[in-house]
């Protein structure tokens, strides 16, 4: 049975660990940036809106990202690769 195996699961387990290593970097910033901000204002009201601002964006931004990958064909949002086996 060619592609089982744990190097057909490999390429799966590499996407997975940068993603928990992104992840922990994106912790790491919000983290450094509240207690830089903390530590500059001396303000619980300006790490409040470093909250607030980092979660406006994506609030802001998905409806209009929603609309633009409803209206484009499945094939150029998905990629070049994409086919039967790739879902829709």
């Amino acid at each position: 049975m060619a592609g089982c195996g744990r190097a057909a699961a490999a390429p799966h387990h590499a996407f997975f660990f940068a993603i928990i290593v992104s992840l922990f970097g994106d912790w790491f910033n919000l983290i450094a940036s509240a207690a830089l901000i903390s530590t500059l204002t001396k303000s619980g009201f300006a790490v409040g809106g470093l909250f607030v601002v980092r979660m406006l964006a994506p609030f802001l931004v998905s409806p209009i990202a929603g609309v633009a990958e409803e209206e484009e064909p499945p094939a150029s949002v998905k990629g070049a690769e994409a086919g039967p086996a790739a879902g829709n």
